[in-house]
């Protein structure tokens, strides 16, 4: 009662004040935005798979078609997308509105561990919850200091930025990825004189494929001796120069055939 008895007794205040609520509403109605079906966006995962010097057609094949049978009965999944170019492959999944998307990461993962094998030389895939076809929006130019703007060694820049710089953008909230254009990768190259290898009578598919054979890690199982568990495994991954020139390529009346007899390694 207190408030109409106010109300009567201040006629000036109270006709000023319903105004004023009236002017406010009459702008809320216009400013505010009114939406009835909000926009609701879907957790995506992109899988991305590179496999250089490939075509659109090997990958789809190789690949994506692989990826697709271990992907499309995911808990949750509702549609599932592909793409294919040279060189890479996509498969974009959309799960249902609340699906966790660190749960669907681990879903993904879990599945693609299924599909039965890859191409030799192509990359492991990787999984990202954005969309991998999306521009970048910064670009970051480095070069070594000094008079000549050369100078320096460029496969040190180039781990530099692998080891710290791209490991620190994206861990900044909202960076999908980084990735490095230029420089060049620390790799150890094989050098070899054709001359040499036609007269020990050794082709260059035999070479590679005594390289690829040779650098690899073979687990040999695991034994008990008493109390204890003994694991057996077979390193062999070249971890010098001199390692990749001790291999045996092939074996010619009895003699074996070295990589150092035909041309050497370097880094």
């Amino acid at each position: 009662m207190s408030i109409i008895r106010d109300a009567i007794r201040l006629p000036v205040s109270t006709a000023v004040g319903v105004l004023l609520l009236a002017l406010f509403g009459f702008i809320a109605l216009f400013r505010i935005p009114i939406q009835l079906t909000p926009t609701v966006e879907e957790p995506e995962v992109t899988v991305t798979t590179v496999w250089f010097g490939a075509s659109p057609l090997e990958i789809e094949r190789e690949i994506i078609e692989e990826q697709e049978e271990q992907l499309k009965s995911i808990e949750g999944l509702v549609r599932m997308q592909s793409s294919s170019q040279d060189n890479q492959g996509t498969v974009t999944l959309t799960f249902q509105v609340g699906t966790d998307l660190d749960t669907a990461v681990l879903k993904v993962s879990n599945r693609l561990d299924q599909v039965p094998s890859y191409p030799s030389d192509a990359e492991k895939p990787v999984i990202r919850t954005v969309d991998a076809s999306s521009n970048a929006i910064a670009w970051f130019v480095l070069q070594p200091t000094g008079e000549n703007r050369f100078e320096g060694d460029i496969a040190t820049l180039y781990d530099f930025l692998d080891d710290y710089v791209k490991p620190e953008l994206e861990r900044v909230p909202g960076a999908a990825s980084s990735a490095i254009y230029g420089g060049r990768e620390r790799e150890m190259n094989v050098i070899v004189d054709p001359a040499k290898l036609a007269a020990r009578r050794v082709t260059f598919s035999e070479l590679a494929s005594a390289l690829d054979r040779e650098n690899r890690n073979y687990s040999g199982g695991d034994f008990d001796e008493g109390k204890r568990r003994y694991i057996v495994r077979t390193v062999g991954e070249y971890s010098s120069a001199e390692e990749i020139e001790n291999v045996v390529i092939a074996i010619r009346n009895g003699t074996a055939i070295y990589v150092r007899d035909v041309g050497y390694a370097e880094m």
